[in-house]
């Protein structure tokens, strides 16, 4: 919900099965907000008409190669 790139985000965990095409659904319900991975019990709500950016990263001290293709992103949600 912010331009820059050292503010509050949003997160939500996922893990993708291996070798095999899956759609994720991710409730906005499941975001929650995070300062440099620390929980931000005070933030405001996630709200989606805000949000200006995306983004995926490997977190919790996962090493090693990975791969991660992404055939679309899609926002969706109720009027």
């Amino acid at each position: 919900m912010e331009d820059g790139l050292d503010g509050v985000n949003y997160q939500a965990g996922f893990q993708p099965p291996a070798d095999r095409w899956v759609e994720i659904l991710l409730p906005i319900s499941t975001f929650s907000p995070r300062y440099r991975g620390r929980p931000v019990p005070n933030a405001p709500p996630l709200r989606p008409e805000k949000v200006c950016q995306v983004g995926w990263m490997v977190a919790d001290g996962q090493a090693g190669g990975f791969q991660l293709d992404i055939r679309g992103v899609t926002a969706a949600g109720q009027p």
